[in-house]
């Protein structure tokens, strides 16, 4: 058995101010396998992401993600995250 797999992604960053940034996720890939796994799915990703400086040591950030995958391996998934990061 053998799997191939391709794909790209494309990440665009933004600076919105002094203290808070966009980030822009698309990629995609494409596995195909042959033999046994007879594999054929595909996986887009796309994601926004804004983060922000809360204070002289903390950063916030949410981001929703959207994934879709076909083929052998179907489902779609929705998400929210949220991240507050302390560095001491």
């Amino acid at each position: 058995s053998e799997i191939r797999q391709t794909g790209y992604s494309i990440n665009y960053g933004h600076q919105l101010s002094e203290i808070s940034s966009l980030n822009v996720l698309a990629s995609r890939q494409k596995s195909v396998g042959s033999g046994v796994s007879n594999l054929n799915t595909t996986i887009s990703i796309y994601q926004l992401n804004v983060s922000t400086k809360l204070g002289a040591k903390t950063t916030g950030s949410v981001s929703v993600r959207h994934t879709d995958s076909n083929g052998n391996v179907a489902f779609t998934e929705n998400a929210l995250l949220g991240t507050i990061s302390f560095i001491y």
